[in-house]
């Protein structure tokens, strides 16, 4: 309703503008106004402005709708991916189809980190259609599985997301990359895990694990499996059975192990929130404000909004265990905010609850 009104109002102040610079013409500069009306530059001009205003309504990235039972993403255009596409559209009609595949490989995880959903779906759709012109498969694979599929996941169009991680797994399975075959399979394990069909999810891990194992490069190796079991983590604590901890542990020991060994920084900050997690399920308040405290302190001099969100969505459910309301309140509300740019897997649903 309110878009309606804005629309309206910006047709009656362009409107109401238009015809005060005509009364100006026409007053101060002794020009026919008859004639500007009538003059298709003049027209085109006031057309123009009125488009331009209206386009201003359409640069919105993501709205949130925050609801007592349930929460609704929907992306909409921004400026950024609406010059994506147009560059893309003209990319791929003089078919300069590599120009497009660079683009995804150099802005893919950028836009990911930064929230920027919309963009990296339009980019990625652009860069599958120009992998298959060029016979680029393996990028065709890696646009389906992560541009595609598991950026549909956080806007919850999870048929969407199975749809695209399927079709790149198919495709993936047939070249024998076992880098995207395990990944596809631990994607899908998290889509499912959200669906709550825990033994599809299961189903889905057992088969990343399993294709880990096959891939022969071994940094991708190790970081393919650090993944797993970051993920296996988060999907047990969906569940939420106690008597699963120690399986928990160990999966973080072995991701901050290899985390580590690959010095890789920006995931071992992931750990945090999880161990919080962890000790907030056992009812150990203060460790768990500890890790989440830590976690937040490190993804913000990073500039990690999405564990960010996850830490101040911890330390919301801590302090709400502690019955200090208004501490939890600014804590939630922060990430809220932050949500609103950036929407997180397996968190947006904890967050409405608050």
């Amino acid at each position: 309703m309110k878009k309606i009104l804005k629309t309206i109002g910006l047709f009656v102040a362009t409107g109401a503008t238009y015809a005060a610079v005509l009364r100006l013409l026409e007053g101060v500069f002794k020009y026919d106004s008859a004639f500007l009306l009538s003059n298709p530059a003049y027209v085109h001009l006031f057309i123009i402005i009125l488009l331009g205003c209206i386009a201003s309504l359409c640069n919105f990235e993501k709205v949130i709708d925050y609801t007592k039972d349930n929460i609704n993403i929907r992306l909409r255009p921004t400026s950024l991916s609406i010059a994506i596409r147009k560059e893309t559209k003209l990319l791929l009609k003089t078919k300069k189809y590599h120009s497009i595949i660079r683009l995804r490989a150099a802005l893919s995880r950028y836009f990911w980190l930064e929230g920027k959903l919309v963009e990296r779906i339009s980019l990625g759709e652009a860069a599958e259609e120009a992998a298959i012109y060029v016979g680029d498969f393996i990028s065709q694979v890696a646009c389906l599985i992560d541009d595609i599929g598991w950026t549909k996941v956080v806007g919850k169009d999870y048929q969407g997301a199975k749809k695209a991680i399927n079709h790149g797994l198919t495709k993936a399975v047939t070249l024998n990359e076992y880098y995207w075959v395990a990944k596809a399979h631990r994607h899908l394990a998290g889509v499912y895990a959200l669906e709550s069909n825990q033994p599809q999810s299961t189903i889905e891990m057992n088969n990343a694990k399993k294709y880990a194992t096959k891939i022969t490069e071994d940094s991708k190796k190790k970081e393919v499996l650090a993944g797993i079991e970051y993920a296996n983590v988060m999907n047990l604590l969906v569940i939420g059975d106690l008597n699963l901890l120690p399986e928990m542990e160990e999966s973080i020991k072995l991701a901050q192990k290899i985390y580590e060994e690959l010095d890789d920084q920006t995931r071992l900050i992931k750990l945090h929130a999880l161990r919080g997690k962890m000790a907030l399920k056992q009812g150990q308040h203060l460790p768990a404000k500890d890790f989440f405290h830590r976690g937040l302190d490190e993804s913000e001099r990073i500039g990690r909004k999405d564990e960010m969100i996850r830490n101040l969505n911890g330390l919301s459910d801590v302090y709400m265990a502690l019955e200090e309301k208004s501490k939890a309140t600014a804590y939630i509300n922060r990430a809220k905010l932050l949500c609103a740019e950036t929407p997180v897997p397996f968190e947006l649903d904890e967050i409405v609850k608050n």
